[in-house]
């Protein structure tokens, strides 16, 4: 008994985080960051790029770091040559970000 009642609240739990997910992609906010990224230039990077990194690590929240992450996507396809100092650390980064995120158990 216990186990379907566990079985329906994690189902449960994952159709919230995806509705989560969805509320924010389309929030009026998130329309606004995407729309100050296209300012973002080569000045302003070194301070953006750890930043965005420490939400995906440390963000309360599966919509703050699926945030963070679509504007590292964003960054990514928009300055693609001005990251490449960065390459070496984020992608090491992200690497551990996916990792521990996936073998957390609460």
């Amino acid at each position: 008994m216990y186990s379907l009642k566990f079985s329906s609240e994690a189902r449960l739990q994952e159709k919230l985080d995806e509705l989560r997910v969805s509320a924010s992609k389309v929030s009026p906010m998130m329309k606004v960051v995407h729309e100050c990224m296209v300012q973002v230039g080569v000045e302003q990077l070194p301070l953006l790029v750890p930043r965005l990194l420490d939400i995906m690590k440390k963000g309360v929240g599966l919509s703050t770091k699926v945030s963070a992450a679509q504007l590292v996507v964003s960054l990514v396809s928009q300055s693609r040559e001005d990251l490449t100092p960065f390459a070496g650390l984020s992608h090491q980064q992200l690497i551990q970000i996916v990792y521990f995120s996936n073998t957390y158990s609460p």
